[in-house]
């Protein structure tokens, strides 16, 4: 029985053999490159990051990275993921220190009006919406 026929306690099993599988391959994908580039030993650490959401408090997580990076003890993230404002984090995050200018600019300079125009309150009934997001 294949797992897309299968119970989902069953599918479940298999997603988690998939993930698994995958993440083995993953492990034997890096040891080869790493040993073709002259290393030798353990894997080194692999530091992940998860940026949660916080709407108009997001920006927090932009200076904790700045802030983070002027320490001196920022490392190299393997993996960077996040929710809401934390996914427009993220692919700043990613790459490292020098995208901090960048994540600093997005968060003190890009106001609501460079994203969305107000409509009229009638625009609740006449529209799709009360605000436009043409400025984008």
């Amino acid at each position: 029985m294949s797992c897309s026929s299968r119970p989902l306690v069953a599918s479940l099993h298999c997603d988690n053999e998939a993930i698994l599988s995958e993440g083995v391959a993953s492990v034997r994908r890096e040891q080869a490159y790493l040993a073709s580039v002259g290393h030798r030993g353990r894997l080194p650490p692999a530091v992940f990051l998860a940026v949660s959401g916080g709407g108009d408090s997001g920006a927090f997580g932009a200076g904790l990275l700045n802030g983070w990076t002027a320490a001196g003890n920022r490392p190299e993230f393997k993996l960077v993921t996040g929710v809401s404002t934390g996914a427009l984090i993220a692919p700043f995050a990613y790459p490292g220190p020098d995208c901090d200018d960048s994540l600093e600019r997005f968060y003190t300079t890009i106001t609501p009006d460079d994203i969305v125009k107000q409509r009229p309150l009638l625009a609740a009934v006449t529209s799709d919406a009360l605000a436009d997001n043409a400025p984008l």
